[in-house]
Order: C-alpha cells, then structure tokens, then sequence
C-alpha cells in the first residue's frame, strides 16, 4: 500500500515537474498576466459601474487564479527532475541514519507539496466548470 502510495505520488511528481519545465520558458509571459488580471479586478471593483464588473470581473478573477496556479507550479517543480528519487537498495544500506531520515523527510514534505498543488488544481477547476456553468 505504502509502495503503491510512493509510486503515484513520484508519478504525479515527474508530471509536475515536466510540466514545470515545459511552462519555464514562459513563466514571464504568466507573470506578466497575472499581474494585469490583478490590476483589471482592481480597477473593476473600484472605477467601473456595476454592469461592467458582471461582465468582465468573473473572466479576470478565473485568468488571475490559473496565471497564479501556473505561476508557482513554474518555480516549485522547475529542474527537480532527480531530486527526491529513490535510492536503489545497495546505496541506502551505505548511507547514515540521519541521510535516510533526512530523505524520508524531503520525499514525505514533498509528497504533501504535492498533493496540496494538485488538490489546488482540481479545486480551481472545480470553480472554473461551476462559475462558467452560469
């Protein structure tokens, strides 16, 4: 159960992190817009009429959370391609206590990373297909 649970979450892991690295080169670019979907639900909420703001301020609010999501899956998973890997048997026995328990930590901190960000990525699509639904 234990090895099933590891071999999803280094799956969900490689994902990301090509994910990461497919979106890096343009990580400006997500920036940039999510700073100006910022800047227009600012400046709906605090200049425009309230007929304006029904139109224009669901579309922003959805742009701002999926350039943010895109954003920090850019500079979290970004180049971890080997980090965290498992280490063939042979090799672990070699090593210290505290390297294993320090790598049990790094995997265990990073699987809850991990679940946290794709748990992230269903809720904001969860809002998403609900708000464009009416």
């Amino acid at each position: 159960m234990i090895i099933l649970l590891e071999r999803e979450v280094e799956l969900v892991t490689k994902f990301f992190n090509l994910l990461a690295n497919v979106l890096f080169p343009v990580r400006k670019l997500i920036l940039l817009c999510c700073f100006l979907f910022a800047a227009s639900i600012v400046y709906l909420l605090g200049f425009s009429s309230i007929p304006q703001q029904d139109i224009y301020l669901v579309p922003s609010l959805l742009l701002f959370l999926w350039s943010l999501v895109l954003h920090v899956l850019c500079h979290s998973f970004f180049g971890q391609e080997n980090k965290h890997t498992r280490t063939p048997h042979g090799k672990a026995l070699t090593k210290g206590m505290f390297t294993r328990l320090k790598q049990k930590l790094a995997r265990f901190f990073l699987w809850i990373y991990s679940v946290s960000f794709f748990t992230l990525i269903l809720v904001s699509l969860y809002l998403t297909i609900k708000i464009i639904r009416i």
